[in-house]
């Protein structure tokens, strides 16, 4: 069965912690021990939460409710940012509503030059330039013409 929830930023560091303290327990593992056991309890201490961050990980990948996984990175999203900046010395305003930095927004999808061009071509003809390949438009029904490149200024004469 494939996951409902795609990993996000909170379930990439819930693994990479649990991951992580797995992996300073099984080094930890290989230190010679004093009697006493007392190091068994610090390896367990080490373990449990390793392994609560992994089955968190999972629990959040598994379930239906987006909704609430959602608003849970985005409060870890505000969280992980308010952290770094206090590291960097970097405070924002004491408001706390301080939204995670994410990338701007994409401006709207302009149309593509090919379905642009078609759905002018009752009105204009379109050029380019021989010397160099610059697009341009020109009015249809006007016959020959003399041209002038935007680009590179090269004059020629079109039919138009």
């Amino acid at each position: 069965m494939l996951p409902r929830f795609r990993p996000d930023e909170l379930n990439k560091t819930l693994l990479y912690v649990g991951g992580g303290l797995l992996l300073l327990t099984w080094l930890l593992g290989y230190v010679p021990q004093a009697p006493g056991g007392a190091f068994a309890w610090t390896l367990f201490a080490l373990r449990f939460p390793a392994f609560a961050c992994i089955g968190w990980a999972a629990f959040r990948m598994f379930s239906k409710n987006k909704a609430a996984r959602a608003t849970e990175n985005q409060r870890w999203l505000v969280f992980q940012v308010k952290l770094r900046d206090f590291f960097r010395g970097t405070a924002h305003g004491s408001s706390g509503t301080q939204q995670p930095r994410t990338k701007p927004p994409k401006p709207p999808r302009k149309k593509s030059n090919i379905k642009k061009q078609w759905e002018e071509a009752k009105q204009y003809r379109h050029l380019s330039c021989p010397q160099c390949t610059q697009k341009l438009r020109v009015p249809r029904g006007k016959g020959k013409i003399r041209v002038t490149c935007s680009r590179c200024g090269n004059k020629f004469i079109a039919k138009s």
